[in-house]
């Protein structure tokens, strides 16, 4: 139950917060999201990131408390009045039959195993960043800072709940655009706002509710920055505005590496604005200036605390930059060699292709041009509707000039920070420039939202309010019925390795064997989730099973004989295995070698099966 534990601490800080600031749910549930971020940051900071969690606990019952007793002395009902509105009842639906529809959900994609979802659990068993010497993270140098919202729903339960991700995920993405609908008027705008805002993500990533990658909530954010910024302005910049921006910014750039690019081109664009604004009037000079002052400290805040943690625990950087230098650029741009000239041209003609077909996570088949070009038109739209020309002129020159920076950015990174094959096949490409496309939509989609006029109010309304409800209940039921059997089909194959490594001591490591297919790698990679925080090792025998494979190697019979003898592991697990793997380390095995079976070394130092689940009873 740590998902409604946590689902209620954030709600009943938003709601009370709602009773004594008189805003509006749509605008403080995403403040509260980070909120929640930055406590368990700081805390984590300070070593002590669990009891953060308990903090917010204990502030959303005493605010709660607070709540009940003015509203008992008041004798008032402002408080109920909050749940009549049709964006929270949606809100509230789709909150809680999430938990149905993903209940049987796993971690099982490449990315989600390797570091989005095992950083988590390693923050759940170590109630720390999950960076530490004996932490199961591949990639410890990682910003963590939309990984502790995740966290938070965990930290409350006995165990690790792996559904518990992908729902804490949903909250954020879905939560981060609410303040659009605050915007609209009247019953049936809301009611379709909250639609639109639930579904038009989807247009882009067709996993947004089955996946912890943040790279769509990245986008999330920096649309809801620019949002909170664009979308709110009403002559002046209000303290509301300052704490949506600053704390987006700051959780931005304590998610990933990349967030910080985001967060510049975000203020890039925001400060063009205020400043336009300083100069057409002088009364909001001073406001303006100290926007931008918090904008840039909360950012260098992040920024530098992050660098302060990784230098005390001698923890380097996620990306290696050591070849990104002046000199190389410059040398690429007047001299570059073929392998240059091969990652530009397929970098340029990725951009212009009409199917992005190396991503099966985007649900918009059209080139980039074409994304400009709609650019232009919703700027257009929006031109036409507004009063503000001159705004809108100014931030369309904008997106374009950040968008083409963010591009060229890209190309230079493939040139100079990924390896080699990555590079060649422009790995994860579509979803790194659809963190700022997808975010530039949803900026532009809102503005026009906010642009609607006052509707009358019709009957129909209360009937799409009760059939959008009723909808979310029901895709909830079938979804769950369908990743019920999909899911147990995934993990099946793991089924003994997962209940098995349950039983083992704390101080136990793993040796996990899987070879002579094609998903070894994979195999891997739901070991070490599935046994962490044990310590999971695996091996790996012949070539590479596909072109730009950078996380294997080939190991010949004595460089595995050493590994299983000499590594200092408790447990030898055999997945699956080959006629090769038999000539090279039988002489290991004192029983014979089996599929799904576990192994120790006896007193000749000879492996022998055993069974651990049965071992201590």
């Amino acid at each position: 139950m740590s998902y409604f534990i946590g689902l209620l601490a954030v709600l009943g800080i938003a709601f009370s917060l709602c009773y004594f600031t008189g805003k509006r749910f749509e605008l403080l549930f995403p403040l509260t999201n980070l909120l929640v971020i930055a406590v368990l940051y700081t805390f984590g900071l300070m070593g002590i990131l669990y009891c953060g969690g308990i903090l917010l606990l204990i502030t959303a019952a005493a605010l709660l408390c607070a709540v009940a007793v003015l509203s008992v002395k008041r004798r008032s009902t402002s408080f109920l009045e909050i749940f009549k509105e049709p964006s929270i009842i949606i809100f509230l639906t789709f909150a809680v039959f999430q938990y149905v529809a993903l209940f049987f959900m796993r971690v099982v994609g490449w990315d989600e195993l390797t570091h989005w979802g095992l950083v988590v659990k390693n923050m759940f068993y170590s109630r720390d960043f999950g960076g530490g010497a004996a932490a199961t993270t591949m990639f410890k140098g990682y910003p963590v800072g939309t990984s502790l919202y995740l966290y938070f729903f965990e930290m409350f339960g006995e165990l690790f709940r792996p559904a518990y991700l992908f729902m804490a995920m949903n909250l954020m993405n879905i939560g981060f655009l609410l303040p659009v609908i605050a915007r609209c008027k009247g019953l049936r705008q809301k009611t379709l706002g909250t639609l639109l805002i639930l579904s038009c993500a989807l247009l882009f990533n067709v996993k947004m509710y089955f996946s912890i990658w943040n790279d769509m909530l990245l986008s999330v954010l920096f649309g809801y920055i620019l949002i909170s910024y664009f979308c709110f302005d009403k002559g002046r910049i209000s303290l509301m505005q300052i704490l949506s921006v600053s704390l987006g910014a700051f959780a931005l750039t304590a998610s990933k590496s990349t967030g910080l690019a985001f967060v510049l081109f975000a203020f890039v664009l925001i400060a063009v604005d205020v400043l336009l604004r300083m100069k057409r009037e002088k009364k909001t000079v001073l406001r303006g200036i100290v926007f931008l002052s918090v904008f840039l400290f909360a950012v260098l805040l992040s920024k530098f605390s992050w660098n302060l943690y990784l230098n005390a625990n001698g923890l380097g950087e996620a990306w290696d930059t050591n070849r990104l230098t002046l000199s190389g650029i410059w040398e690429y741009l007047t001299h570059p060699n073929a392998f240059q000239r091969t990652v530009t041209g397929n970098f340029w003609l990725e951009f212009l292709l009409p199917f992005r077909s190396r991503s099966n996570d985007v649900a918009t088949p059209i080139p980039y041009l074409i994304d400009l070009l709609l650019f232009g038109l919703l700027l257009r739209l929006l031109y036409r509707r507004t009063g503000e020309k001159r705004r809108i002129v100014a931030l369309g020159i904008g997106i374009y000039a950040t968008f083409f920076v963010y591009v060229l950015s890209m190309l230079i990174s493939f040139l100079f920070t990924f390896s080699t094959e990555e590079a060649l096949l422009l790995t994860s490409y579509v979803r790194y420039l659809n963190t700022f496309v997808v975010a530039i939509f949803l900026l532009l989609i809102s503005m026009w939202i906010a642009s609607w006029r006052q509707t009358e109010e019709e009957e129909t309304s209360q009937s799409l309010l009760r059939g959008i409800v009723g909808g979310i209940v029901a895709i909830s039921v079938i979804v769950c019925m369908i990743l019920g059997p999909l899911m147990d089909k995934i993990m099946q194959p793991y089924e003994v390795f997962s209940e098995t490594v349950e039983c083992l001591d704390e101080g136990e490591s793993i040796y996990a064997v899987s070879i002579g297919h094609d998903g070894y790698l994979k195999d891997y990679l739901h070991f070490r989730f599935l046994a962490t925080p044990l310590d999971c090792s695996g091996l790996k025998v012949g070539g590479s099973p596909y072109i730009g494979d950078t996380w294997s190697y080939t190991m010949t019979a004595e460089d595995t004989q050493n590994a299983i003898r000499d590594g200092g592991y408790t447990i030898v697990y055999i997945h699956r295995f080959d006629n090769a793997f038999l000539s090279q380390c039988g002489s290991l095995f004192a029983d014979p070698v089996e599929e799904y079976t576990f192994y120790r070394f006896n007193a000749d130092e000879k492996l022998v099966a055993c069974d651990p689940r049965y071992e201590n009873h």
